[in-house]
């Protein structure tokens, strides 16, 4: 008896040994389940790394634009002879100084050349034509036959290096700065490798020839190229080199006037390192 009743506790303590243990376990589980630490980001969400802004690639600095160089011509061989790209224009003081110094001399060359005697500068302009028939006896090239001043110039512009201007002598008095302003700009439309040489025409006895007047505008005419800042027009004093060098006439050279003449052209080339 007392081994059943021994037997039956044993059963009652083992029972409820199970249901402590299962309460235990029961209670365990559920304060897990309401102390299981929960992990929160302790950073605020960002947008993902960005470079930094760059100003937009521009092109690497390039130097402005340049003018092609300026290239002057004075129309001379080195045997001082005239090149055929040297164009000599005036009236008879030219004619002289071709026909006779420069022929006579072999220094002419190839040069083109055009001489009216007797006429003003107002004749490069007013369409007299080159002749030699009649009262008009004129100094050119033979194929000039026939055209006035300004179209040789625009004719044959692209072979002229250099033009040898002199013309005031006559008309002296009437003749004005604006004139000769017109002709050289005329050249140097028509003509774009050419360098233009103004000269100062020559002393002369007598009374109605105003070289002083006549030099004064050729000076001024040089002054507003000048200003412009034209270097392709050159001013040689070839009064101060003829000097007094005249025919008994009182207004042509002589042969020494016109060497002078020559020599003074000559002379501006090599000083200022003109090429041909």
């Amino acid at each position: 008896m007392r081994r059943k009743t021994k037997i039956v506790l044993i059963v009652i303590f083992s029972i409820l040994l199970a249901g402590e243990l299962a309460f235990l376990f029961h209670e365990e589980g559920r304060h897990q389940a309401n102390t299981s630490p929960t992990t929160l980001s302790t950073n605020a969400p960002t947008d993902p790394p960005t470079d930094p802004p760059t100003d937009p690639p521009t092109d690497p600095p390039t130097d402005p634009p340049t003018d092609p160089p300026i290239l002057l011509h004075s129309g001379l061989r080195e045997d001082g002879s005239f090149g055929e790209g040297a164009m000599l224009i005036g009236d008879s003081l030219t004619y002289g100084l071709v026909s006779n110094y420069l022929t006579n001399n072999e220094k002419l060359g190839d040069a083109m050349y055009m001489a009216m005697p007797g006429k003003g500068i107002s004749a490069f302009f007013n369409g007299i034509r080159l002749k030699k028939k009649g009262d008009e006896i004129h100094l050119y090239n033979k194929e000039f036959e026939g055209l006035p001043m300004d179209d040789v110039v625009a004719q044959y512009g692209e072979r002229i290096t250099a033009v040898y201007f002199m013309m005031g002598t006559n008309a002296s008095a009437v003749d004005c700065p604006e004139e000769y302003i017109k002709i050289v700009d005329y050249i140097l439309e028509h003509c774009p490798d050419a360098t233009v040489y103004l000269q100062l025409v020559p002393h002369s006895r007598k009374a109605f020839v105003k070289y002083e007047q006549a030099n004064q505008n050729i000076r001024t005419a040089y002054e507003h190229f000048q200003q412009e800042g034209n270097p392709k027009v050159m001013l040689i004093d070839t009064y101060t080199a003829i000097g007094e060098n005249l025919n008994v006439d009182g207004i042509h050279l002589t042969e020494q006037g016109q060497e002078c003449w020559y020599n003074a052209i000559v002379a501006f080339a090599q000083e200022n390192n003109i090429p041909q």
